[in-house]
């Protein structure tokens, strides 16, 4: 410990960064400045290479050959700031209020599984084979068709198996063993996220030809003049994707066999 004239200065070692810490009583550390200054013969030859940057603050590294730069502490999620890495902090760590508990908006994609959710990843579905899909886990197996889009407007997925028979939401089983697993937006004002999906089992698909098409519904929830979407298929493993666009509503078709305006997306052999 060193005095000058009132000020007291400690010198100190923690994790092997020294600090300088200085207490003033009654003068600025300036002035303690120059009272360094003044009894620089006097004093340890360590303090001769402490750099003070004026009255900024209480606590610095010490400014000399071999002293080590302190480490940077993260800024904990929820403590109210919006910090490096963050999108969001509204001071707390709860999930599903508007920014979760790692600082994401509350929502599908951010990892974290809040209200209206089913998943965030396929790991956490209940079934092995299932897939989690905009959140939603849906089946895999042999043959799975997806149909994905981004409105609260109703498309609605048909596919007709090997067999003639077509699954829909008005028959949403086969007696092939292919289901629909999900229908998405069947009402305004319950809409859910897509999407809908037609799952065959492993080792429960047929051979032959499947169709897969796609009708408009209803477009009174979110009237636009197309709406696009996306179709994946699955066909043992192998992946396709197939973008689209509807444009003009039915909201009074059952099967796409009668007199539908259904938008045939692919046909493929199994």
């Amino acid at each position: 410990m060193f005095k000058f004239s009132g000020s007291v200065v400690h010198v100190t070692l923690k994790r092997g960064a020294f600090k300088l810490t200085a207490k003033t009583a009654g003068i600025s550390l300036a002035e303690a400045e120059r009272h360094r200054r003044r009894a620089d013969g006097r004093l340890d030859p360590l303090l001769r290479l402490l750099r003070w940057p004026g009255d900024e603050g209480p606590t610095w590294p010490l400014q000399g050959e071999g002293a080590a730069a302190p480490s940077a502490c993260p800024s904990p999620c929820g403590n109210g700031r919006l910090d490096a890495g963050e999108a969001c902090d509204d001071g707390n760590l709860v999930d599903g209020d508007g920014c979760d508990s790692n600082c994401t908006p509350t929502g599908c994609g951010n990892g974290i599984v809040t209200a209206g959710e089913e998943c965030e990843q396929s790991s956490t579905c209940p079934h092995a084979d299932d897939a989690c899909v905009n959140c939603v886990c849906v089946g895999r197996g042999d043959v799975s068709v997806t149909l994905t889009w981004t409105s609260d407007n109703d498309l609605d997925l048909h596919v007709i198996d090997p067999n003639g028979e077509e699954i829909f939401y008005g028959n949403r089983t086969s007696a092939s063993g292919g289901t629909l697993d999900h229908d998405a937006n069947g009402d305004c004002s319950t809409a859910t996220t897509t999407p809908e999906n037609v799952f065959w089992p492993v080792n429960g698909a047929p051979a032959g030809m499947y169709t897969v098409l796609v009708n408009y519904f209803n477009n009174a929830c979110s009237p636009v003049a197309s709406e696009p979407f996306t179709v994946q298929t699955i066909v043992d493993g192998v992946e396709t994707t197939y973008p689209g666009t509807v444009s003009v509503s039915d909201d009074g078709c059952g099967m796409c066999g009668s007199n539908c305006l259904c938008t045939t997306v692919t046909t493929f052999t199994r």
